[in-house]
């Protein structure tokens, strides 16, 4: 299962914030004492796609069938091209429509948080 090659990557808000690995103490002395609780954490990503009103319309069936749920499907991560196994954050997205082509269609803007493991 892989994500739609249709529609167009857009840069603005991609951020990805890893997970911390540690549990931290506060100690009444003031230095604070960390230990390692995870070898592994989730790293959510921030994105947003670009679509069509058609596109949109496939992007949504392409969810129901393969990404509601908390499925895992494969998507090429922009930095560095690499494929990675992630999945939607609470199976959630959102749209912002938009005007293209000097406000004679609409067209869809839609955000979600994928997240995936990083080792």
């Amino acid at each position: 299962m892989a994500f739609p090659d249709y529609g167009q990557f857009l840069l603005k808000g991609f951020s990805e914030s890893p997970e911390s690995p540690v549990v931290r103490t506060e100690m009444e002395d003031g230095y604070a004492k960390e230990g390692l609780v995870r070898s592994r954490v989730l790293v959510p990503r921030s994105v947003t796609y670009f679509y069509t009103l058609s596109e949109y319309a496939n992007f949504k069936t392409w969810f129901q069938a393969e990404a509601k749920g908390g499925l895992f499907f494969d998507w090429v991560n922009p930095v560095g091209g690499v494929v990675t196994s992630v999945r939607m954050k609470q199976s959630i997205y959102s749209t912002k429509f938009v005007n293209q082509n000097n406000g004679k269609e609409l067209a869809a803007e839609v955000s979600f948080i994928l997240e995936s493991w990083e080792f």
